[in-house]
């Protein structure tokens, strides 16, 4: 196998093309440094593509570092410290060089949704409804704020407002600077996915297969529009289009501006995870333990190629699609071909994942957080 090196040259021309004449567009700020949000950005992508990978596959691990106990949501890495969400203990930040213990934050339950760096804070929510900030540099509660009780998701952060959905079917917007309730609206049902950003929309799916649009400022419903069943884990947005993945196994596409469908692709069984856009080229992982790529404009399939186990995550970076698989291998694919470039096994299953220009940072199934780079 030849080892390819990562680039962002690949697909410029191509994807300034996708989409070119929708409105309105799906384009947020991509990150500057690190890892900060859910799935890349606010439009949920999976992709981190600010600057070009400073990696080459195969990978080698930095260092380790054992937590004692399995992830409960993804890493995220700022500039100087990864924070964790562990099981049963609340928050943990580890120093991004070496993996030593920065501070740790005990928390009476979990924290299941992946926090979110915003400046000086860390904005996590837990299960019982409790949103925090806590300062990046020590670990210090800023402010809590309780909303209804359910199980919360992965914030966005933006225009001042952090917005949560929760699984008993409320969407609440908190002041960013104080944790005070903004606005809250509640679902007809409820809510299976974490809010995108599409313009100054806050965009959620539920377990019927409603998709919504609810204003950013005030919570006011924009619009609604019905898929084929329940929303999977986050709405995906591109610059002319937004996908979904459906617990019946449907892979979909809707026009941004119109909301009309585009096209739709049956796989087999439900989807695990959302789907990665990345450039031209939008990429699923179906229950039936195949990883398939897609034209977003047309659906039309790019490649297909059998995975060992379902997959648990999908991340991409130009280059490469990493893949964590239930079995606790993480694998590494080519995004123009599924060429496999690299795996590693780190143990147990449910592997959790954060990426950047110049490192990958894995939660196995076992509890050890690891961090891969070339160094």
């Amino acid at each position: 196998m030849i080892f390819a090196r990562f680039t962002l040259a690949v697909l410029s021309i191509v994807a300034s093309l996708i989409f070119a004449q929708a409105t309105p567009k799906a384009s947020p700020e991509p990150n500057t440094a690190r890892q900060v949000v859910a799935r890349g950005d606010s439009a949920r992508t999976g992709t981190w593509q600010a600057t070009p990978p400073s990696f080459d596959v195969p990978l080698r691990r930095s260092w380790v570092m054992p937590l004692g106990a399995p992830p409960s949501a993804d890493p995220i890495i700022g500039e100087e410290i990864v924070v964790i969400a562990k099981r049963d203990a609340g928050l943990v930040a580890l120093d991004i060089e070496t993996g030593a213990t920065r501070w740790s934050l005990p928390r009476p339950v979990d924290i299941t949704a992946t926090p979110v760096i915003d400046g000086d804070a860390v904005i996590a929510a837990d299960v019982n409804g409790s949103v925090i900030a806590v300062s990046v540099a020590d670990g210090t509660v800023i402010w809590e704020s309780v909303i209804p009780p359910g199980e919360l998701t992965s914030p966005i952060v933006a225009e001042g407002f952090i917005v949560v959905t929760s699984s008993s079917g409320t969407v609440t917007a908190l002041e960013r600077e104080t944790g005070r309730v903004a606005w809250q609206r509640p679902a007809a049902e409820p809510i299976t996915t974490m809010p995108t950003l599409i313009g100054t929309d806050v965009v959620f799916g539920d377990q019927r297969g409603t998709i919504l649009a609810l204003d950013l400022a005030t919570g006011e419903t924009r619009w609604s529009v019905l898929v084929s069943a329940g929303v999977v884990e986050a709405v995906v947005a591109g610059p002319g289009a937004m996908f979904v993945g459906t617990t019946d196994g449907m892979l979909v596409a809707l026009d941004l501006e119109t909301r009309e469908r585009l096209w739709a692709v049956p796989f087999t069984g439900a989807f695990p995870v959302a789907p990665v856009l990345l450039d031209d080229v939008l990429i699923a992982a179906g229950g039936n333990r195949t990883l398939m790529a897609l034209d977003p404009v047309t659906g039309e399939t790019l490649w297909s190629d059998p995975v060992p186990d379902s997959a648990a995550e999908l991340l991409a970076v130009p280059g490469a699609v990493f893949v964590a698989t239930g079995s606790g291998d993480i694998v590494a694919v080519d995004p123009a071909s599924g060429e496999r470039l690299w795996r590693d096994a780190t143990g147990g299953g449910g592997a959790r994942l954060a990426v950047t220009n110049d490192m990958l940072v894995v939660i196995s199934g076992d509890g050890d957080v690891i961090a891969f780079g070339n160094d």
